[in-house]
């Protein structure tokens, strides 16, 4: 179960800000090209409550240098929708997204220029030193690899 949940929510999917004290929700998967359906999407239930569907255009692995997330959008339980610009989901749905309150997540990837790419969470966090690292090795266990790509 660990493997899964890095591999769909990333390291460390809620975030609070060094210099903003504020919590987002940051979801950063781990996920191989080829595991996008024909849609290029794939999706999971976060915390048991939330549809999270990824669709990833690009074809890429969800790690690729130069693919971020550059869009999401958030349903409320009560059907509305909301769209944002980027992939982190600012406190307000973070903490909906925490409670419950949330339907759906829709987040989607593109290709963008690597300085965007190193940007495109919120501007207080970054990735762990070595989650690329282990997030390749997670993928290779994951497909039988024997020897997994360094």
């Amino acid at each position: 179960l660990s493997m899964w949940n890095l591999m769909m929510m990333g390291p460390k999917p809620f975030v609070v800000g060094k210099s903003s004290g504020s919590l987002s929700l940051e979801l950063s998967p781990i996920i191989p090209g080829d595991w996008f359906d024909e849609n290029d999407q794939v999706s999971f239930i976060f915390l048991g409550l939330t549809n999270v569907t990824y669709t990833n255009p690009t074809g890429k692995d969800t790690w690729s240098a130069g693919v971020a997330i550059t869009q999401a959008s958030v349903t409320l339980k009560d059907g509305t929708t909301e769209a944002l610009e980027g992939g982190a989901l600012p406190a307000k749905y973070a903490k909906l997204a925490r409670d419950g309150g949330l339907e759906a997540i829709q987040l989607t990837f593109a290709e963008v220029d690597d300085s965007a790419a190193d940007n495109a969470g919120s501007s207080d966090s970054a990735a762990p030193a070595g989650a690329q690292d282990a997030a390749t090795a997670a993928v290779a266990k994951a497909k039988g690899l024997v020897n997994p790509p360094k």
